[in-house]
């Protein structure tokens, strides 16, 4: 019993914190320009990179046929701002690794990282505004565990000029894969028995609202999106990556994106890790309300939503 109260008590916060966000609806911007890239993207217009010649890494060190490949900056100021968000844990990482192979452009990070720099990713050394790296990464939060200030959201978003590339993944995955690394570290697998804790049922609880809430942000607060279902990047990222050079209006660089095929995970790609997670009926309830909810944000500004039918456990039928 008392279990359960904690979990109803946990439940109605959640409905409340929420709540607090969808009843403040965002302020009105031009309809922005959201490309999956199944749509139309303008590309008459072409990216130039005004390149910085100092610092530069080698990309595929190990490949004979791919070691001229490099990464490198941009000169200080000549990059306009573009967020990479992402809630925690969904490969924002990985999908930079495939950014920098496919671009040769450094990309950047509101976190700096020192764990990073040592696998090449060196924009993490930079300010993340200095206009030298083509993205920065950012999980558009003021905290680990709250809701963030609408203001604070807005202002947030506005440091990247209103853009971004959004990574969303199935939010089951997304929080096991979260809650792995909290537990257990990077690319390991939490215990069985953590699965089963009234931390984990907390944890899942906060969590969905919070990948809700970048969700909604960066739909409906950015002026220009691109964005990127992790479902799809995996079952062919270098067709993905072909997409995101489109949105950054880059030609193609048919070496780099050879040599990438034959090395696309990189460092960072995360391993799927538990098979059956045990998810209670309530923590279903929720993560069902809000993946329908984005997918409805997602489909009245794009036309079509996010890919359910690659979401195993919302396929579920809940008895």
């Amino acid at each position: 019993m008392y279990l359960f109260l904690i979990s109803a008590g946990i439940f109605l916060n959640i409905l409340i914190f929420t709540s607090l966000f969808w009843s403040h609806p965002a302020k009105h911007l031009p309809r922005p320009n959201i490309a999956t890239g199944d749509g139309e993207i303008e590309t008459h217009k072409t990216l130039e990179i005004s390149w910085d010649v100092g610092i530069r890494n080698q990309i595929w060190p190990k490949l004979p046929s791919c070691e001229n490949y490099f990464t490198r900056f941009a000169k200080r100021g000549t990059l306009p701002g573009l967020a990479l968000a992402s809630y925690p844990g969904l490969g924002n990482t990985w999908v930079r690794f495939l950014i920098e192979a496919a671009t040769g452009v450094f990309t950047g990070s509101l976190y700096g990282g020192k764990y990073f720099v040592s696998a090449g990713h060196l924009g993490e050394t930079r300010p993340f505004d200095d206009g030298s790296t083509i993205v920065q990464k950012t999980h558009l939060r003021c905290g680990e565990r709250k809701a963030c200030p609408m203001t604070w959201r807005e202002n947030h978003i506005q440091r990247f000029g209103g853009r971004a590339v959004v990574i969303i993944r199935n939010p089951y995955k997304a929080i096991v894969s979260r809650w792995n690394h909290a537990e257990a570290g990077f690319k390991k697998t939490a215990s069985k028995a953590s699965l089963n804790s009234p931390a984990f049922e907390q944890f899942v609880f906060h969590n969905i609202a919070q990948w809700f809430e970048v969700v909604e942000d960066a739909v409906l607060f950015m002026e220009d999106v691109h964005i990127i279902f992790y479902e799809n990047l995996v079952e062919d990222p270098v067709q993905e990556t072909r997409k995101l050079l489109k949105y950054f209006k880059l030609p193609a660089d048919e070496g780099r994106l050879s040599c990438l095929s034959n090395a696309t995970t990189g460092y960072f790609l995360r391993p799927d890790h538990q098979d059956k997670v045990p998810f209670t009926f309530t923590h279903h309830q929720l993560v069902r309300a809000m993946i329908d909810r984005a997918d409805r944000i997602v489909t009245g500004r794009y036309g079509s939503g996010l890919p359910l039918d690659k979401y195993s456990e919302y396929q579920q039928v809940l008895c």
